[in-house]
């Protein structure tokens, strides 16, 4: 099995970051126009705070899915959620960018919510640079 880019939380089982998506196109809301690395990296890794309060949530309803996701990155399948949690979390970023990921680029993983039924959380590989892959903005007026 190839590196994860960044680290993985222990407790995640190993299975889950075997099962794979399909390769597609998918949205990446960011804060930055061109997306910077600053962009890509997890909330678990660039944010101590949130990471450690998540964690304890996580392990209060003993969910080691929910460890997973907090390691990975948020991706959408359809534009409209994509824009629906950028005008509900406007911290998240102000821009929107497509790219279409390819199995060799990491691990993709469905993870629907009430709210986002086409969301995906996504642990790329070390080496790859996904500033390079979501290169096209999206117009935020669409």
């Amino acid at each position: 099995m190839r590196k994860f880019k960044y680290p993985i939380i222990e407790g995640c089982p190993d299975k889950y970051l075997r099962e794979n998506a399909d390769e597609s196109y998918y949205f990446r809301i960011t804060k930055n126009n061109p997306p910077t690395e600053e962009d890509f990296i997890p909330l678990y890794v660039s944010n101590e705070n949130y990471a450690k309060k998540r964690k304890e949530s996580c392990e209060k309803k003993k969910d080691n899915k929910c460890l997973c996701l907090m390691c990975g990155l948020s991706l959408f399948k359809k534009k409209e959620e994509a824009k629906f949690m950028m005008n509900r979390y406007p911290r998240l970023g102000r821009f929107l960018f497509i790219g279409y990921i390819k199995m060799e680029y990491g691990v993709l993983k469905a993870s629907p919510n009430r709210e986002n039924p086409s969301h995906h959380t996504w642990y790329p590989f070390e080496g790859t640079s996904e500033k390079d892959i979501f290169t096209e903005l999206i117009n935020n007026e669409e």
